[in-house]
């Protein structure tokens, strides 16, 4: 039944399905990806404990300080987080990049005569 499915093509059929297969979880990964690293994201999401803290105190004593200290906490919880999503799209850099070489070695390997 795979065989009508699948045109020989000189490969065996479960050859070609691991081949398809293989090419069609890179490109998914590749696609969820992209949608990772485009989306819009909130500035101060995931808060820290500490910015927490400096939501309530500028929430109960509203003053300059306090302003102050909610601005300047944002920004590092801003920054913090602009750093682990750069480290997260190196890692899936990466991991695209070790896919890649092994579906590459996969084709190389099985389309030997």
């Amino acid at each position: 039944m795979i065989m009508n499915i699948i045109p020989n093509s000189g490969f065996d059929p479960f050859t070609q399905v691991l081949s398809l297969l293989c090419r069609l979880v890179l490109v998914l990964a590749i696609a969820l990806q992209a949608y990772w690293f485009f989306a819009p994201r909130n500035r101060a999401n995931p808060m820290s404990d500490q910015t927490i803290e400096a939501f309530r105190a500028e929430g109960n004593h509203p003053n300059a300080e306090t302003k102050a200290a909610l601005d300047a906490q944002l920004s590092r919880d801003a920054e913090h987080n602009g750093r682990q999503h750069l480290m997260a799209g190196i890692a899936w850099l990466v991991l695209d990049g070790i896919g890649i070489y092994f579906v590459w070695n996969f084709e190389r390997r099985t389309s030997r005569p």
